[in-house]
């Protein structure tokens, strides 16, 4: 019971910040796009508050590649199991708050327990759409270990890296051209409906960072015989920026939707 009044009392108050930034934010350039609508094509529910439920399996994976041997990559994961939550729908702003459920005590005991916090921001308007995500893991296993490991069996406990920590911000948006033709907002939050197929070219970027920690070594102590070059390693520091040129299709006959993209990263 503490820990869920911690992980509200954390999470609140980037509720309200998001809550302040965001939809100023939206009402700037969303303009006039609800009576810009092409109703041939799209159909809007004028609706700007709702709550549904949500239930997630997060999958996230690490791999660390040794140049020196041959050896396939060692691969962690955190074991963090299901989450269930819930997301609240506001002036096109959207927030994903989603809790771990309870693990099985076999499954702690070959994985181990990790802590996992997961917060998604969403804002699709008729021609913008942004999303923004804070990941944040601690305590992973080898996924792997029968690579590493000879005297391991299947069926044994994974060898685990219980103060290993992996942190992921990540920061994405899109443009839509052709916004009378195409919903973004019929996709992603149903507060428009897309009545004939209709598609858009669009821009967008990602930007991403990443951190994985930990106090001596990332890579676990591995049998005497056995090597892996990056066994001092402590740090890992990872950004990206990609510009994602595309096009996005609803066919309506299929209920499909469709987005490409051209992945040029800087």
């Amino acid at each position: 019971m503490r820990k869920f009044k911690n992980y509200v009392g954390n999470i609140l108050p980037l509720i309200l910040l998001t809550g302040c930034l965001f939809i100023p934010f939206t009402q700037l350039f969303a303009g006039n796009s609800k009576t810009d609508t092409n109703e041939v094509y799209i159909r809007s529910f004028h609706e700007y508050f709702y709550v549904k439920g949500i239930s997630s399996q997060k999958r996230f994976k690490l791999k660390f590649d040794d140049l020196e041997t041959e050896k396939p990559a060692m691969e962690f994961e955190p074991n963090t199991g299901n989450f269930l939550g819930f997301g609240i729908f506001i002036f096109d702003v959207g927030i994903d708050v989603l809790f771990r459920t309870p693990q099985n005590a076999e499954d702690q005991e070959k994985s181990g327990n990790s802590t996992g916090r997961d917060w998604q921001i969403h804002m699709y308007t008729r021609k913008i759409a942004v999303d923004l995500s804070y990941q944040q893991y601690e305590g992973f296993y080898v996924v792997n270990p029968i690579d590493y490991y000879p005297d391991w069996e299947d069926g044994d406990p994974h060898p685990r890296q219980d103060d290993m920590k992996a942190r992921i911000i990540n920061l994405g948006g899109a443009y839509i051209f052709k916004s009378e033709r195409f919903s973004f907002p019929s996709i992603f939050n149903q507060t428009e409906a897309q009545l004939k197929s209709g598609g858009s070219w669009l821009i967008s970027g990602q930007l991403n960072s990443s951190e994985i920690s930990h106090p001596t070594s990332i890579i676990p102590e591995l049998d005497s015989n056995t090597s892996f070059g990056l066994s001092n390693l402590k740090t890992v520091r990872v950004s990206s920026l990609n510009v994602l040129p595309g096009y996005s299709h609803n066919f309506i006959q299929l209920y499909l939707s469709s987005l490409r993209y051209l992945n040029e990263e800087i």
